[in-house]
């Protein structure tokens, strides 16, 4: 095997001085040899001198050492696009989910309350695994975006309804006018997200914070009620959490309206 030295190295220089008629003179000039190594090198690959040239900064004209190439996985790069398709992970959990909230349903209309409760922690459960998935895999999909809050709001809605029912056999039983406020703003959430969808270009309805803690106060609340129907469970707690919820409920659906009237009806394509 035959090595060769670069052009601008001190061993070929060394090499060519003892070459005869050079003696101590310098060696000429290599061509070439004079010019920062990335660019020469980038003369003789123009591939490798494109992709370095989107590498630079453009004010410096040096190597840019955050840029990488889209695609490496490396840092840099432009962001993993949506999923499409149906059979993803997070999306199949979610879908167990809506199927098991029928049996959660009979559950509570039949007075089965421990396999309710069951039931119910597990969909909550279950909601944090598919959203963590969904972020840590990059699985996230246009479909998850629409059927997970769909999913969710079924699971309360449903479960206000159902225990509120007074011929449900249940010894202690969500009050008629909590759940008639819950579901009254949640159709209202709804009917105005769908006259915003059709009137305008707006798609996203980011939560706020208050719909966050009024999301947090309907579970506990359906939980403090499916727990009093196992156990022995402190009345007071319940009417902290119904007096709660009843007050989540309603700023919760004011900051809403408030925030969709001020906003801008079009969004940016």
């Amino acid at each position: 095997m035959v090595h060769r030295l670069a052009p601008d190295s001190p061993g070929h220089r060394e090499l060519d001085r003892r070459l005869p008629g050079n003696g101590d003179e310098a060696a000429s000039p290599v061509r070439g040899a004079g010019l920062d190594p990335d660019a020469r090198f980038d003369r003789l690959d123009s591939r490798r001198a494109a992709a370095d040239h989107t590498r630079r900064d453009p004010e410096s004209g040096r190597p840019d050492p955050d840029a990488f190439d889209a695609g490496d996985g490396e840092e840099g790069g432009d962001p993993a696009p949506p999923v499409k398709g149906l059979w993803t992970l997070p999306n199949f959990i979610t879908l167990v989910r809506l199927a098991t909230l029928p049996f959660f349903l009979l559950s509570i209309a039949e007075g089965r309350f421990g396999i309710a409760l069951t039931l119910f922690v597990a969909a909550g459960i279950s909601d944090g695994v598919d959203g963590y998935l969904a972020r840590r895999l990059q699985m996230n999909s246009a479909l998850g975006a629409y059927l997970d809050p769909i999913a969710d709001k079924l699971l309360l809605m449903s479960s206000y309804l159902f225990l509120a029912v007074p011929s449900y056999p249940a010894t202690t039983k969500m009050p008629v006018w909590l759940a008639v406020l819950v579901i009254s703003r949640d159709v209202l959430l709804l009917l105005v997200a769908l006259l915003l969808i059709l009137s305008s270009n707006k798609r996203r309805f980011p939560p706020t914070w208050l719909g966050k803690v009024a999301t947090v106060t309907l579970i506990v609340t359906v939980l403090f009620v499916l727990c009093a129907n196992v156990w022995d469970w402190p009345r007071s707690l319940l009417l902290v959490a119904f007096g709660a919820a009843a007050t989540a409920t309603i700023l919760s659906g004011f900051d809403y309206v408030l925030r969709v009237a001020r906003a801008p009806q079009t969004e940016p394509a």
